[in-house]
C-alpha cells in the first residue's frame, strides 16, 4: 500500500522541480505520474521530438527516489495535428467536434492512429528502459465527456466491416436484427447507416451493435499502444485510468474488454461525482472485478473539484477516509490528483496538495498523516468475498436503449442491491456475468435481460451444488441481437427458477405498491417495475398487496439440488427485503454486530493470519461501534476494547 501524486512539471518553472520532488519524497509519496497531456511539448512540430525537458523532470524525481509512471499523451493532440489532418470526431449530426480541449479524436481515423503510433513509439524508445520508469498509463480516461461514440465516415466504414465480421452474411444480419420491421432489409453492406438522428428510433439491433463496435474501437486503439510499449519497455506495468461507473462516459465503454490486455486496472476516484457513499465502494469493487485482481487509484479527489454543478466542500478527514477505503477494497496504490493546483487552463478551481501559490492545503497534512500511519501498520488485505453481483455492459446498454419506464436504470438497480449488502458489511465481488462462480456461496443477478444459454447452465450447476442464486425482473427477455425471445419468460431460466412471467409492468412515479411475506406480518414497498410471477415448480415467498395483481406472487423460491434459486419480481425500495435476505442466508456474511448508519465495515486479513476490520465513518458526527468481541485499534494504538468511537469522517483499523 503506497501513495503517489499526479504532477505536471511542464506547467511550472524548471527550478521548481527539485523543490517539488523533495517535498513529495518528504511527504512519504512513492509514485509520480507525469506526461499524459504533454504532446504539444513532446512533439512541438510534426516529426520533431523534444524529450530533453522530460528527461530533466524525470531526473529531478529520480534523485529523490521517486518512481515514475509515464503517460502516453494521446488524449490531447497538438494544434498542428488538428490543423494538418482531419482527425476530429463527428457528433450524431455529423458535425466535427472542435479542437481546443481533449478527447476529440476518432479511434478509427487513420491519421490519428498513425500519429499516435509515432509519438508512443518515440516515447517508448526514449524512456522504455529508463530505470526510474516503473510503468505506463495509456492515454487518459477513454470515453470521458461521452466520446466513445463517433459518427464520422471512417467509423461508418469501420462499423460495416465490424458487422461483416460479426454476422458473415447480410441474410444473417437481417435475421438477427429483424429488419423486416419497418422495411429496413439490407441488400448491401454499404446501406447500413450509423445511428444518425431519425424521426423515430433506429433498429434496436443496430443501436446495440453500434455500442459494441464503439467500445471495441477503443479497445483496439489501446492495444495499438500496448503492443508498442510491451516491445520497447519490458518489465514495466501498463495500465489505463478508468472512470468508475457513472453515466458521464464510463457507461459507453465495456471495461471488462478494456481491462483484458492491461497488467492491472487503475481508476480515477472522484466520490463527489457518485450517486451516494455506497456507490464509491461499489466502484472500488467493480474495478477489482474487471480483472479479478487488485488495482490502483490513479487519481484520487484531493478536495474541491471544478467540474460539478455544485462543487461541495470536502470536510477535514474525508480524503484520508477515501484513501483508506481504497486500500481496504483492494487498491495497491492511491495517487492523489494533483500536486499543485493549476494557475491556468480549464481546471483552475480544482484543488491540489499545494495551492496555486505553492503553499500546502489541508490534503498535504492528511496525505502526510496517511503516509506515516502506513509505515507502522502491519500489511493487510481485504477478506475474500463469498457473495457476488453479476454485471454486464450489454445488459446496461440494452436497457438504456429501451428502458420502457424512463426511471429504470440498470446502474441504479445494481447500486440498490449493493447498498443493502454494503450497509450490513457484506463483502461483495462485482464480476462479469460470464465468470466462473466456484468461489461464491451467494450470487445476485440484476436484470440479465440478454439471453445466454451457457450462463443459464452455469447458474443451474451453481445452485445444484449448494449455491444461493437471486435473479431479478427483466431476466432473459431478449436474444443477444436485441430482439425479443420467442420463449416464455424468463427464457431458459424458467426451469431453474420454477416460474413464468405472466405480465411485466412499468410503473409511473405515482403508482407505488407493497408486497408482504406469506404470513402477512411484514410488508415492503416497491416502485418502478413489477412482474406478475406464476410459480410452476417454485414456491411463493412474497405476495403483492394491491392493484389488479393483488395476492399474486412477487417473489418466489425453489429448492434445486443442495441450493436455492430466488426470483424477485419487483423493484423494492430496499432490494433485499427481509424474506429475500433470509432465503439467501445473507446473515452468514454480514458483520456480526449492529452496523451504525453510514458506517462502512470492511473485513480484512493481516499477513500474520489475524483477522480485522476497517471501519469508516462517513457521517458528519461521531459514530459508536459495538464490536462482537474485543479487538486492538491499531491507528491510535488502543488496547483491547469492544467499543470503538469513530470521529466524523474517522477511520479505525481493528485487529482481533
Amino acid at each position: 500500500m503506497k501513495l503517489g501524486i499526479d504532477y505536471y512539471p511542464e506547467q511550472w518553472p524548471e527550478n521548481r522541480w527539485p523543490v517539488d520532488a523533495r517535498l513529495m519524497a518528504g511527504l512519504g509519496l512513492s509514485y509520480v505520474r507525469i506526461g499524459e497531456f504533454a504532446w504539444s511539448l513532446l512533439e512541438p512540430e510534426e516529426g520533431r521530438f523534444d524529450f530533453g525537458w522530460l528527461e530533466r523532470a524525470i531526473a529531478a524525481l529520480q534523485v529523490e527516489g521517486l518512481d515514475v509512471i509515464l503517460g502516453t499523451p494521446t488524449a490531447a493532440p497538438p494544434p498542428w495535428l488538428t490543423s494538418n489532418y482531419d482527425i476530429l470526431q463527428r457528433d450524431a449530426n455529423r458535425q466535427p467536434l472542435a479542437p481546443g480541449s481533449r478527447r476529440y479524436a476518432c479511434a478509427n481515423n487513420a491519421a490519428y492512429l498513425e500519429h499516435s503510433r509515432r509519438i508512443v513509439t518515440a516515447m517508448a524508445q526514449q524512456f522504455g528502459r529508463h530505470e526510474a520508469i516503473v510503468g505506463w498509463q495509456i492515454d487518459n480516461e477513454f470515453g470521458c465527456h461521452r466520446t466513445t461514440w463517433c459518427f464520422c465516415p471512417a467509423c461508418h466504414l469501420a462499423f460495416q466491416d465490424w458487422l461483416k465480421a460479426q454476422y458473415g452474411t447480410l441474410e444473417a444480419l437481417n435475421q438477427a436484427w429483424g429488419t423486416v420491421f419497418w422495411s429496413t432489409i439490407y441488400s448491401d453492406w454499404s446501406q447500413i447507416p450509423l445511428p444518425w438522428p431519425t424521426l423515430a428510433q433506429h433498429n434496436p439491433g443496430l443501436l446495440l451493435d453500434f455500442r459494441r463496435f464503439s467500445s471495441d474501437s477503443w479497445v483496439r486503439y489501446q492495444k495499438l499502444q500496448l503492443q508498442i510499449l510491451r516491445h520497447h519497455s519490458p518489465n514495466r506495468f501498463i495500465t489505463h485510468n478508468f472512470m468508475g461507473s457513472g453515466e458521464g462516459g464510463a457507461d459507453q465503454q465495456d471495461y471488462y474488454d478494456l481491462a483484458a490486455d492491461l497488467d492491472f486496472v487503475s481508476w480515477d476516484n472522484y466520490p463527489q461525482g457518485s450517486l451516494g457513499i455506497e456507490h464509491v465502494a461499489l466502484n472500488h469493487d467493480m474495478m477489482r472485478g474487471f480483472k479479478r485482481k487488485n488495482y490502483w487509484v490513479m487519481e484520487q479527489q484531493p478536495g474541491v473539484v471544478n467540474w460539478r454543478p455544485y462543487n461541495r466542500p470536502v470536510p477535514p478527514g474525508l480524503v484520508r477516509l477515501w484513501t483508506y477505503q481504497g486500500f481496504g477494497r483492494g487498491a495497491e496504490a492511491v495517487v492523489y490528483f494533483r500536486w499543485r493546483a493549476g494557475r491556468f487552463g480549464q481546471e483552475q478551481y480544482h484543488m491540489g496538495v499545494l495551492r496555486q501559490d505553492g503553499s500546502p492545503t489541508r490534503l498535504y497534512h492528511e496525505a502526510g498523516q496517511v503516509a506515516q500511519e502506513l509505515k507502522k501498520l502491519p500489511p493487510f488485505r481485504r477478506k475474500a468475498a463469498q457473495v457476488a453481483i453479476l454485471f454486464d455492459y450489454a445488459d446496461w446498454w440494452t436497457i438504456q436503449l429501451d428502458p420502457h419506464q424512463q426511471d429504470f436504470s440498470y446502474l441504479k438497480l445494481v447500486r440498490d442491491i449493493y447498498r443493502d449488502l454494503w450497509a450490513a458489511g457484506v463483502a461483495v465481488d462485482v464480476i462479469r456475468r460470464s465468470e466462473p462462480l466456484d468461489q461464491y456461496q451467494v450470487v445476485l443477478v440484476p436484470a440479465p435481460i440478454l439471453i445466454d444459454e451457457t450462463e443459464a447452465r452455469r447458474w443451474q450447476a451453481f445452485v445444484e451444488q449448494g449455491g444461493r442464486l437471486l435473479v431479478t425482473f427483466r431476466a432473459f427477455v431478449k436474444e443477444r441481437s436485441n430482439i425479443w425471445t420467442d420463449q416464455p419468460l424468463p427464457a431458459w431460466l424458467d426451469e431453474l427458477l420454477g416460474v413464468r412471467v405472466e405480465e411485466y409492468l412499468g410503473l409511473p412515479p405515482d403508482m407505488r405498491g407493497a408486497a408482504r411475506d406469506l404470513d402477512g406480518k411484514r410488508s415492503f414497498p416497491y416502485w418502478r417495475w413489477a412482474e406478475v410471477l406464476v410459480p410452476t415448480t417454485a414456491q411463493p415467498l412474497m405476495l403483492y398487496n394491491q392493484f389488479y395483481w393483488r395476492d399474486r406472487a412477487a417473489v418466489t423460491q425453489r429448492e434445486v439440488g443442495r441450493g436455492r434459486a430466488v426470483m424477485v419480481g419487483c423493484w423494492f425500495e430496499h432490494m433485499l427485503p427481509g424474506p429475500v435476505w433470509e432465503a439467501l442466508e445473507l446473515d452468514r456474511f454480514a458483520a456480526p454486530f449492529q452496523v451504525p448508519p453510514d458506517v462502512e465495515v470492511i473485513a480484512i486479513d493481516f499477513d500474520g493470519g489475524e483477522e480485522g476490520l476497517l471501519l469508516l465513518n462517513h457521517r458528519s458526527e461521531p459514530a459508536l461501534v459495538q464490536l462482537h468481541r474485543p479487538a486492538a485499534e491499531l491507528l491510535l494504538d488502543l488496547p483491547l476494547t469492544q467499543m470503538i468511537t469513530l470521529q466524523p469522517k474517522g477511520v479505525a483499523i481493528v485487529q482481533f
